[in-house]
């Protein structure tokens, strides 16, 4: 078990690495592809840098708890098991389905019915909070990317 355990903190090390670099060449190549823009563009929520910069720093930090966790953590690791398959296998369906969704009826519908569907899925039965979630999540995305940050969400073919 301590060899599988080492073997799973290299592959976080390993990963974390990865992910951080990622994110390094996403800051450092900013400037040149997004026409002279800098880090600076992250306090601009209209530049064309915004969500690029936004990817690259949270990609470093992720990217750096992950390899940190792998630096501190020695302890063997729990096997992960599927109880209920069936379950993932919904769970997944739904989520394929909504994105799917999102073209053809548009973000607002997709996005309720993948809120209300995946918290039925999970077994959550408080019906009328799962609605009322439903409804104002899809709501607040909305606002703040279409309205706010001016960003096209798809809106569906009719």
């Amino acid at each position: 078990m301590v060899g599988a355990a080492a073997r799973i903190d290299r592959i976080d090390l390993v990963t974390g690495l990865a992910v951080t670099s990622v994110g390094v060449a996403i800051i450092l190549l900013l400037p040149a592809e997004v026409g002279g823009e800098t880090i600076a563009a992250v306090g601009n929520m209209t530049s064309p840098a915004f969500f690029a910069a936004l990817s690259g720093i949270a990609l470093v930090l992720l990217g750096v708890a992950l390899a940190g966790r792998s630096l501190i953590r020695r302890q063997a690791c729990t096997t992960f098991e599927v109880d209920q398959p069936l379950r993932v296998l919904a769970a997944s369906g739904v989520l394929v389905a909504g994105v799917a969704g999102t073209f053809v009826v548009g973000l607002l519908p997709s996005a309720a019915a993948i809120v209300i569907l995946l918290g039925l899925v999970f077994g959550y039965r408080r019906y009328w909070l799962l609605v009322l979630i439903g409804a104002v999540c899809p709501i607040v995305v909305y606002v703040l990317f279409e309205r706010m940050l001016l960003v096209l969400l798809p809106r569906g073919w009719f």
